[in-house]
């Protein structure tokens, strides 16, 4: 007349099963969500990345015109911030290779951007071309 269990067997597998779906998962999900490269070297690379993304764009940029509007940067502070966690999101499927590309192009940009430091401001022209992709 005792009450008898049913198979707890098939608990204990189903338990494991779903310990190893949910292992499999978090890794499927940190595959895709985190960086490719070790987390400190990346996040340096990142900051270096923002540093000089900002400087080119003030060295090629800042004190000219747009349609009679002055060019205005907002503080370096809010910029490299801003620059910062772009590139965090940017740059994160980038394997190490890839990452030391960006920066050998950053750097020619870079020296590239330094001739314009002493130029006479200028009125820029904008064109804007439809992506057809």
């Amino acid at each position: 007349m005792g009450y008898k269990r049913k198979d707890s067997n098939n608990r204990v597998w189903g338990h494991i099963i779903g310990g190893i779906s949910l292992c499999i998962g978090g890794a499927i999900l940190a595959y895709y969500k985190l960086p490719r490269v070790p987390l400190k070297e990346y996040t340096k690379i990142c900051l270096y990345l923002a540093v000089m993304d900002d400087e080119i764009c003030r060295n090629e940029l800042d004190g000219n015109y747009i349609e009679n509007e002055k060019i205005v940067f907002p503080s370096k502070r809010d910029s490299l911030q801003y620059k910062y966690h772009l590139f965090l999101e940017t740059y994160k499927r980038f394997s190490l290779q890839e990452l030391e590309e960006e920066i050998s192009k950053f750097e020619k940009k870079l020296e590239e951007s330094r001739q314009y430091i002493y130029e006479e401001n200028v009125e820029l022209q904008v064109e804007l071309q439809k992506n057809n992709g």
